[in-house]
């Protein structure tokens, strides 16, 4: 017999913290736009301002109002309440509380501007940033982030506002929300303490001794670099094993970034490629040409199970869930829907770099969640990842965090949808 030691992971926050209701600040309810991050762009109206003092924009969970300024365009209205004109012309941009914008603005130098035209649509993230591309017959599309066309490294502008959908806020509950935990983990504001409790007398089995052992050769292993087991990469059909460290390169000769793994190396194509690892560039060390002659070259390295995407070029709005190397196409927006994923979590991706891609299955099914989705039950805590068809519980935040998984990818499913346990990733 053993005595088994249980470890708990606490939170020390402020005093009522986690057992009071919350207050909902005023602002993530009733925005207003950044004053700087103010700019949408149009190719033949020019720069939008949505910041103005006298505009007097608001984001509201159910609408937008106020006006918008364009130098070659004049104002835009939002809504017809800033002008009490409804009874002749009933219009607004509407806001489904999630961030997913629809309706029409209105110009009298433009005309009507369509928020969710086919093939654009703009919305609202978690962040509060405005993305997406809405659509004037006379004027064309408007873009509203720099991110639609991966053109920030020349020209930085989106619209942001302190306005934040219903779902990345918190209510009454008795524990921090999956938004919370990723704002005080990126903040430094929480401190993790270790607990321990004696437990019952328990047999000892195999499992136990096997995990106690993976986290001990996992944590041993945490060397230089990213240093991350990757046990359930899957991609190119292998499946490393858990005490193997994989690191990012690059030579002295060139400044293109590679994953090195047991004496293979995968170029990273693209940053949104290294940007679904969740890596960072910090941990890109550089060697010299004669050790990186020493890696054989696997090819790409792929996007990582579980992303969601689309192309950037705007008449090809297909979305698609990345398993295994393949695309995998929703059947409709309905199911899209009905999966648990936003609109926000979409990736616009170049269309050269999807083209690398095969098509897999249509996904058609609300039923079940496949390769690579995080996933957690209403009124839990704890996420999976699903991997092989199990759910497999992640340890802590912090190994959350280590792997490079994203809050923002988290869905909560319906209890009734089960999937059988697969072992802890630490």
């Amino acid at each position: 017999m053993l005595k088994i030691f249980v470890i708990f992971t606490s939170f020390f926050l402020f005093a009522g913290f986690l057992f009071f209701p919350s207050v909902i600040d005023a602002s993530s309810t009733d925005g207003t736009v950044d004053s700087e991050y103010k700019y949408a762009w149009g190719e033949n109206v020019g720069w939008i301002n949505f910041g103005t003092s006298e505009g007097n924009i608001h984001i509201t969970d159910t609408s937008l109002s106020g006006y918008a300024w364009g130098e070659n365009v004049g104002w835009i209205s939002l809504n017809c309440a800033n002008d009490d004109s409804c009874a002749s012309a009933d219009f607004k941009i509407l806001n489904n509380s999630e961030g997913i914008l629809s309706g029409y603005a209105w110009g009298e130098n433009v005309g009507w501007i369509n928020f969710a035209p086919t093939n654009g649509g703009v919305i609202v993230n978690s962040q509060g940033e405005f993305s997406g591309y809405a659509w004037g017959e006379n004027v064309g599309w408007i873009s509203f982030s720099c991110a639609n066309t991966n053109s920030c490294n020349t020209i930085d502008y989106k619209i942001k506002t302190d306005w934040r959908p219903s779902s990345a806020r918190y209510t009454e509950r008795s524990g921090p929300t999956l938004q919370e935990l990723r704002d005080l983990q990126s903040d430094a504001q929480i401190e993790e303490v270790e607990e321990v409790e004696e437990v019952e007398d328990v047999e000892e089995d195999e499992e136990n001794i096997e995990e106690t052992t993976e986290k001990t050769t996992i944590e041993n292993n945490q060397e230089e670099n990213i240093a991350l087991p990757i046990d359930f990469l899957g991609f190119g059909g292998e499946q490393a094993t858990n005490n193997k460290i994989i690191h990012l390169v690059k030579t002295t000769k060139s400044p293109a970034v590679y994953l090195v793994h047991e004496q293979k190396q995968w170029v990273i194509p693209h940053v949104s490629v290294f940007n679904s690892w969740g890596y960072n560039f910090d941990s890109v060390k550089t060697i010299t040409v004669e050790k990186f002659n020493t890696y054989v070259n696997q090819g790409n390295l792929p996007f990582r199970n579980g992303l969601l995407v689309r192309s950037n070029v705007l008449d090809k709005p297909a979305v698609y869930f990345v398993e295994d190397e393949k695309l995998r196409p929703f059947i409709s927006g309905e199911i899209f829907i009905n999966l648990g994923y936003q609109w926000s979590q979409i990736n616009w991706i170049p269309d050269s770099l999807l083209n690398q891609y095969r098509k897999g299955k249509t996904i058609s099914s609300k039923a079940i969640h496949f390769q690579g989705s995080l996933i957690k039950y209403p009124n839990e805590s704890s996420v999976y990842l699903i991997n092989n068809g199990l759910k497999r519980p992640i340890y802590s935040g912090t190994t959350f965090m280590k792997y490079g998984f994203n809050w923002d990818d988290v869905i909560t499913i319906p209890k009734e949808e089960i999937y059988l346990s697969g072992k802890t990733i630490f």
